[in-house]
C-alpha cells in the first residue's frame, strides 16, 4: 500500500479506506517498502509537493490510529519526521503534522517509551524550529497522561531537556515546555513532594524563587 504517486492522490476517501484495510488485515497490510515510502513523501521539501507531504501525514495517522501496538517498528522511525513537518511553510502540511505526532502516541504500547523519549527529546534541540519543538513538546506531555511510569523512569533525561524549553525565547515553545513539565513530574506519583512540584517548575524559570522552594521542600 501507498506505493509512488499514490501517496499524492490520497484524500479523505483513500484514508478511510486505508484505515479500513488496516483493520482488517493490520501489519500484513503493509509493502515491504511502505515506510521508506512514506518518509520519502515527507522529506520531499519541494513546494510543489506540498500534497504529497499532508497525504503521507495523513497515511500515517491512519495506520497509527489502527494498527495499535504491533505498529511501534513503523512509528518510532518515523516520529522525528513527522515533527519536522510542524515546522512546514505550507499550512496543511502543520496542520496534518500537529495532529499526527502526539496522535500516534495513543498507538504505542508502555514498553515503547524507552525509545520514543529519545526521538522527542531530539525534536527539542535549539537546532529545531520553535514549531517542531512545540510538538515535540505536546507529544510528551500525550506521552506522560498515557504512560506515567515510563515517562518518570526517564525524567532523568527529560528534565533537563525540557527545562531548557522553559526559558526560550519563543513564548509559545516556553508554554509548552511548562506543561508538558508539569504533566512529566506529576508522573512520579510521589506523594510527599506533590503539592511541591508547581513551586519546583516555577523555579526551573524564575531562579529568584529557588531558596523558598527548598524551604517549601
Amino acid at each position: 500500500i501507498v506505493r509512488g504517486e499514490g501517496v499524492a492522490d490520497m484524500n479523505e476517501a483513500a484514508v478511510a479506506e486505508l484505515s479500513a484495510l488496516i483493520k482488517s488485515k493490520g501489519v500484513q497490510a503493509f509493502g515491504d517498502d511502505t515506510r521508506e515510502e512514506l518518509q520519502a513523501q515527507m522529506e520531499d521539501g519541494n513546494k510543489k509537493k506540498a500534497p504529497q507531504r499532508a497525504a503521507a501525514l495523513g497515511a500515517f495517522s491512519a495506520i497509527t490510529a489502527n494498527i495499535g501496538p504491533a505498529g511501534d517498528p513503523f512509528v518510532v522511525p518515523m516520529i522525528g519526521g513527522v515533527l519536522k513537518l510542524c515546522a512546514d511553510k505550507e499550512k496543511s502540511v502543520r496542520e496534518a503534522a500537529e495532529t499526527a505526532g502526539p496522535g500516534a502516541i495513543a498507538s504505542l504500547p508502555a514498553y515503547a517509551t524507552k525509545t520514543v523519549v529519545p526521538k522527542l527529546l531530539q525534536s527539542m534541540d535549539s537546532s529545531c524550529r520553535s514549531q517542531t519543538v512545540v510538538g515535540a513538546l505536546s507529544t510528551l506531555e500525550k506521552l506522560a497522561e498515557s504512560n506515567p511510569n515510563q515517562v518518570a523512569q526517564a525524567l532523568p533525561d527529560i528534565v533537563p531537556v525540557v527545562s531548557a524549553c522553559m526559558v526560550d525565547i519563543t513564548d509559545a515553545v516556553k508554554v509548552q515546555a511548562k506543561k508538558t513539565m508539569q504533566k512529566s513530574c506529576v508522573a512520579i506519583g510521589n506523594k510527599d513532594i506533590e503539592k511541591v512540584i508547581p513551586q519546583i517548575i516555577e523555579a526551573v524559570s524564575d531562579i529568584s524563587l529557588v531558596p523558598e522552594t527548598i524551604h517549601a521542600l
